[in-house]
C-alpha cells in the first residue's frame, strides 16, 4: 500500500505538468481552432531561460530570494520573457497568416515550432543541460510510512495555484469572458465590440507564460532538459 501511495504521488507530480501544458494548448485552439505547435518550444525556452537564470544568478537569487524563493523568482522571470517571445510569434506566425485559413495557419505554428527548436539548439546546445542540483533540496519526507519529497509538495502546490489562478482570469475577469465569447463565435464576439487582435495577444501573452513556468517546474523536478523536450510532450 505504501508502494502504491508513492507512485500516486509521483503520477500527481508528472500529470501537473501534461495538465498545464495542456492549458496552454486548450487556449489557441479554443480562439483559433488550431493546434499551436509552437507551445511546446515555448515550454522548452521557458525551462532554458529559468536553468540560465539559476546558473548564471544562483548567488544572488539565494541570498535574496532563498532556495524556494529562488525557484518561484526564476519561474516569474522566465514566464515574463516567455509572454515576450509569445507575442513576437503571434505577431510574425500567427496574425499575417490567419486570414488565408486554417491550413496556412498549421503550417505557420510547424514553422514557428522548427524555429524555436534549432534556436534554442543553437543557443544552449544539442546536448541535455542540467539543473544545479545545490539549488534543488532533496529534502525527504516520511509521513505515514509514505515517502515524499519537499520538491513534489511545492510543485503540486504551485500547480494547483496556477490552475486557480487560470480558472479565475477566464472564468471571472473581463480578459476571460472575451476569450470565452470568441472561443465560441468569433464573428459575433467581434460585432459585440470584442477586439479579436487583443484576444490573441492575451492568450498568446498567457499561454507561453504558462508554459514557460512549468518548464521550470519539469527542470527542477528532473534536473535535466533537452532541446526536444516540448515537443516530446506535446506529442504525447
Amino acid at each position: 500500500m505504501q508502494v502504491v501511495f508513492e507512485q500516486l504521488i509521483n503520477g500527481l507530480t508528472i500529470g501537473s505538468f501534461y495538465a498545464l501544458i495542456a492549458l496552454g494548448y486548450s487556449m489557441v485552439y479554443g480562439v483559433l481552432k488550431l493546434i499551436n505547435f509552437a507551445h511546446g518550444d515555448f515550454f522548452t525556452l521557458g525551462s532554458y531561460v529559468g536553468y540560465t537564470l539559476l546558473v548564471f544568478g544562483s548567488a544572488f537569487i539565494t541570498t535574496h530570494f532563498g532556495l524556494w524563493g529562488g525557484m518561484v523568482a526564476a519561474m516569474l522571470m522566465a514566464a515574463m520573457c516567455l509572454a515576450f517571445v509569445g507575442v513576437l510569434v503571434e505577431r510574425a506566425a500567427y496574425r499575417p497568416i490567419y486570414p488565408a485559413g486554417r491550413l496556412p495557419a498549421v503550417v505557420s505554428a510547424l514553422g514557428a515550432s522548427i524555429v524555436l527548436q534549432n534556436a534554442i539548439m543553437v543557443i544552449w546546445g544539442p546536448r541535455y543541460q542540467a539543473y544545479p542540483a545545490k539549488l534543488i533540496p532533496n529534502v525527504h519526507l516520511n509521513i505515514w510510512g509514505i515517502n515524499i519529497t519537499v520538491l513534489q509538495i511545492v510543485i503540486l502546490v504551485l500547480s494547483f495555484v496556477l490552475m486557480g489562478i487560470l480558472y479565475y482570469i477566464i472564468q471571472k475577469t473581463v480578459f476571460g469572458a472575451a476569450v470565452r465569447a470568441t472561443a465560441l463565435d468569433k464573428d459575433t464576439a467581434s460585432l459585440m465590440g470584442i477586439n479579436f487582435k487583443k484576444v490573441l495577444f492575451f492568450i498568446f501573452t498567457l499561454g507561453p507564460a504558462l508554459g514557460a513556468m512549468t518548464g521550470v517546474m519539469v527542470g527542477m523536478y528532473y534536473r535535466q532538459i533537452s532541446f526536444t523536450m516540448g515537443w516530446n510532450y506535446g506529442l504525447k
